[in-house]
Parts: structure tokens; C-alpha cells; sequence
């Protein structure tokens, strides 16, 4: 399953890195990454625990978006047939 994307993610539908501006140029997986890796090496082993951690919070709290989203839109279909009754159609009109 091809995961959906936010209008403001970064990231493609391979999970790479969609061209970003940031400031003047434009910034791919290609152009950044050894950047990152050279200013992770100059930070000390405490801060690189503490990116990594980052990281995996944000790893995480996309999954737990796109589970959401997920998880809302099955219970639409779900749940269409159980609202759709007349006993429940003077709640369609508030």
C-alpha cells in the first residue's frame, strides 16, 4: 500500500525525499544527506542519541497518522450502511 501523503511532507511515495526549498535552493535526499551525516559527526555522542530519538518519534508519529487515517476511512464504509436507515435520517438534517 502506497502510504498518502500530507500537501507539506517531504517525503515521496518511495520514502524518498521530495525536492524541498529551503531558503534559495532546492534540497533532495542526494544534496542533503551528506550534510546531515557531516553535521551529525561534529555533534557529541549524547546529541546523536538525542537526533536519532527525534527521528524515530517523527518516524513514528507518521505511522500513527497514516493508521489514523486509515482506520477513519474504513470506518466510513463501515459504518454507511448502519447510518443510512430512516430511524437515524432526522440526524442527517442537523
Amino acid at each position: 500500500m502506497t502510504p498518502r501523503l500530507n500537501p507539506g511532507q517531504p517525503w515521496d511515495a518511495q520514502g524518498g525525499l521530495r525536492s524541498l526549498r529551503r531558503g534559495h535552493k532546492v534540497t533532495t535526499m542526494t544534496t542533503i544527506a551528506p550534510e546531515l551525516i557531516q553535521k551529525l559527526r561534529q555533534l557529541p555522542p549524547d546529541k546523536v542519541a538525542a537526533v536519532e530519538d527525534f527521528v524515530d518519534y517523527l518516524r513514528a508519529r507518521e505511522n500513527d497518522s497514516s493508521l489514523t487515517r486509515a482506520m477513519s476511512k474504513a470506518a466510513v464504509s463501515s459504518f454507511a450502511t448502519a447510518w443510512d436507515n430512516d430511524e437515524d435520517a432526522v440526524y442527517d438534517r442537523l
